[in-house]
């Protein structure tokens, strides 16, 4: 028994022994599987080791950028190649070897760049979000050089184990950025310039076609008149879209709120419109809820152009049928309303595929019908970027063959809820054209102060408000205009923006300080239509703006709104006034032949005037004769200015007063000296300065030549002697003594008011000269030069 059961052990001793050799076996052959798998894993992980190595090494050695990875104790773990092009202090060992980022850095930026980088890694490293930044540097050519850099920190988990440092060279960019924002300044001066020398040009023509219209007496005259009238003004509309579209394109387009009353911007649609619409025998239609708030706060001027470039657009696409304006609200809440403007005509309507390109700059339908219509294509598309400007669109409905309807409402907060009421009937039409004109007001004890160096818009401006009796001042620089200011109170003050060396806006700052102007209301004058105008005028201080060429209408419409009341009359007797002109034209058709000798006679023996060229430009021999009169009078201090400005070497200036040449001159027929002048200005704007100087003595000789012989021709006329009272020479020293005193006490205005006493009096003939010299000192403000001329 004993034996078997030992066997029986034994056997089943082997068994487990042979399981336990079986399970040895299979886990040796899992070793070796698992080894052999380590094997390729390792080589797997070697090859993609080397493969990121050699793709980091391409990348370090290739990149246009500079990489640095720094360790958590910011030493340089790997740079890029370029590096070592901006730094030659270390090289690649010893960069790998790890090198302190500041002292890696110092040979690529210096003093407050490199404190600048080393102070945003810190903070990068310490997890704080650091924005991409701009550093300078001057390169080995000292030419500035521009890096951005951008940091990233890298972590593990939470905790950071270094940067990664990337600086771009952005200087080509910054150069480009440079050179794209220089032509954008070019094409705006461009269009500013080119603004100035059209309307500059445009005031003239219009400017003294509206004295014509006014006092002419010949019916024909008056009508070649008015269509020079409408002629010009087109132009103005076609220059006015293409300012105004490139001033919306370069995002220069403001919105400017104001408070505005809805019926004054109702009334000038209307007094725009209806004279449109009636001369093409079309029905003019405004209808008005009458509960529409009255007083508003929104651009006027935004909103009166889209509604009238609707409402011009209906007119000139209609030929028969009506145009009508519907203007109503909707309340928003209590401070607010939808203000909706609707146009609807019966003209030639739009198809359907045609509606997508509506507002295309440029672009105009149905081109082979309305080719004689007048246009640049530019309005609806204006239109919309302006309602786009103001949270607004344009909506449009069209039947091809039967009209259009535009359509669009812009939110407006209400100043005041009264209604406008009944409006039909309110709006007053424009007086018919037939030699008188009419006249709104007249102001007899108003006195206003006109300033532009450029005599002929002085006389302009002087003969838009002839009729309405108005005194009016006239000044030809801001040091001039700001003398008279300091002496004589005036109710307004229209000065022109573009003056040789103090400008309209200089002028009218200087003109605020006087205490005689606290109540003067300043109006800005300016071709310049450009680069947001009337904003730039009203937020530097003026309280109004005209746009050059002047409309007499506005013109007299902004008087009556900032004259004082108590010196406004308004008139309402137009018809007797049109019949009191008429009567004045029937009887003084005679006049005209010994006008006409007398002036054959002045231009006598003068070749460099084209007598029939002056007449046309001044509209009348009377104009025309007042004209050459400012010239004469004017051409000697005008070429002395421009030596002057020559000899300080103020070009600009210098081409400013040769522009004026130029277009006085070709105003009363002088051409050969306007085209001498013109080819000068341009030769100064393209600063060929040689050309310039090289030729202005020979511009000035014959300038001044022309004026002297038409003051021979003319006549000087001196103020009569007689009216001055006498001063005896103990007065007039004790008055030289009494200027002294007041100069030595720096009471400058009494030592002016003291000088301007001298010209009221009848003086010695020895002491004549130095009262004009003195009087020339004070209103130049040379005080020093004052005292020199005293006795």
């Amino acid at each position: 028994m004993d034996g078997r059961d030992e066997e029986k052990r034994l056997q089943l001793a082997n068994k487990k022994l042979e399981r336990e050799v079986r399970r040895l076996n299979r886990d040796i052959a899992l070793l070796r599987e698992a080894n052999e798998q380590a094997v390729y894993t390792q080589a797997y992980i070697k090859r993609e080791t080397d493969r990121q190595m050699f793709y980091i090494g391409q990348l370090m050695r290739w990149s246009p950028n500079i990489l640095i990875l720094t360790d958590d104790q910011l030493n340089t773990v790997i740079t890029s190649d370029l590096y070592f092009e901006y730094n030659h202090t270390y090289d690649r060992n010893e960069i790998h070897r790890g090198v302190p980022l500041r002292d890696a850095m110092t040979g690529v930026f210096e003093g407050a760049e490199l404190d600048m980088l080393a102070e945003k890694c810190r903070a990068a490293l310490a997890g704080e979000a650091v924005k991409p930044f701009v550093l300078h540097r001057a390169n080995e050519a000292q030419q500035q050089q521009s890096l951005r850099v951008t940091i990233s920190r890298m972590s593990k988990g939470s905790e950071a184990v270094g940067l990664s440092i990337i600086l771009s060279d952005t200087s080509e960019l910054v150069e480009a950025l440079e050179r794209a924002e220089m032509a954008d300044r070019a094409k705006s001066n461009f269009l500013a310039k080119m603004s100035h020398e059209i309307r500059t040009p445009i005031n003239a023509i219009l400017g003294l076609n509206e004295v014509i219209m006014r006092d002419s007496r010949e019916r024909d005259t008056v009508a070649y008149a008015a269509d020079i009238q409408n002629a010009g003004k087109t132009l103005l509309s076609l220059i006015n879209d293409i300012l105004d579209f490139s001033k919306i394109e370069e995002g220069k387009m403001e919105i400017l709120p104001t408070q505005y009353e809805l019926g004054s911007v109702i009334n000038d649609l209307v007094n725009m419109t209806r004279t449109r619409a009636e001369k093409k025998g079309l029905s003019f239609y405004i209808f008005v809820d009458e509960m529409t708030p009255h007083m508003l706060f929104g651009d006027e001027i935004r909103i009166r152009q889209c509604a009238l470039n609707l409402l011009t657009n209906a007119v000139k696409y209609t030929d028969e049928g009506s145009v009508t304006l519907t203007i109503g609200y909707d309340e928003v809440d209590t401070e607010t309303i939808r203000l909706r403007f609707t146009v609807a005509d019966t003209g030639i309507g739009i198809k359907p595929e045609d509606l997508a390109n509506l507002t295309t700059p440029f672009a105009r339908m149905e081109e082979s019908k309305i080719r004689s219509i007048e246009g640049t294509g530019l309005g609806l598309a204006i239109t919309k970027q302006l309602l786009s400007l103001m949270g607004s669109e344009l909506r449009v409905e069209s039947i091809y063959g039967e009209g259009s309807e535009f359509s669009f409402s812009i939110e407006q907060p209400v100043v005041k809820w009264w209604p406008i009421g009944k409006f039909d009937g309110r709006y007053e039409m424009d007086g018919s054209r037939d030699g008188v004109g009419r006249l709104s007001f007249c102001a007899p004890e108003a006195r206003i102060l006109v300033v532009d160096d450029t005599p002929v818009n002085l006389s302009v401006v002087k003969g838009l408000l002839k009729r309405t009796q108005i005194r009016v001042d006239t000044a030809e620089s801001g040091r001039e205009a700001i003398a008279m200011a300091s002496r004589q109170r005036y109710d307004a003050a229209l000065i022109d923006h573009m003056m040789p060396e103090m400008d309209g806006m200089e002028t009218m700052r200087e003109m605020k300080k006087l205490p005689q102007t606290a109540e003067t209301v300043f109006i800005a004058l300016t071709a310049n239509a450009i680069s947001g105008s009337r904003e730039m005028y009203i937020s530097a201080g003026f309280h109004d703006y005209l746009s050059k060429p002047v409309d007499s209408e506005k013109l007299e419409e902004m008087l009556m709104k900032y004259l004082p009341p108590a010196k406004v009359q308004l008139r309402e007797e137009l018809s007797a006034l049109a019949e009191e002109g008429r009567r004045a034209a029937d009887g003084g058709e005679g006049a005209e032949a010994s006008v006409s000798a007398a002036l054959a006679d002045t231009l006598a023996q003068i070749d460099e005037l084209d007598g029939e060229s002056g007449l046309k430009r001044c509209g009348s021999e009377e104009t025309y004769l007042e004209t050459l009169a400012i010239y004469a009078k004017t051409a000697a201090s005008s070429a002395d200015e421009i030596e002057n400005y020559r000899r300080i070497g103020a070009l600009d200036d210098v081409i400013t007063k040769v522009h004026a040449i130029k277009s006085t001159s070709r105003v009363i027929g002088a051409e050969a000296i306007g085209a001498l002048a013109e080819k000068l200005e341009l030769a100064g704007k393209a600063g060929d300065a040689d050309t310039l100087l090289g030729e202005l003595d020979e511009l000035l000789s014959r300038f001044r030549s022309l004026g002297e012989r038409l003051l021979s021709r003319l006549g000087k006329k001196s103020e009569p002697e007689e009216s001055h009272p006498p001063i005896s020479t103990e007065e007039l020293h004790e008055i030289y003594g009494m200027i002294r005193q007041m100069l030595d006490e720096l009471e400058y205005d009494r030592a002016a008011d003291l000088v301007e006493l001298l010209s009221s009096r009848s003086l010695p003939e020895s002491e004549r000269g130095r009262a004009e010299e003195m009087k020339r000192a004070a209103d130049e403000f040379e005080w020093d030069r004052l005292g020199e001329l005293l006795p």
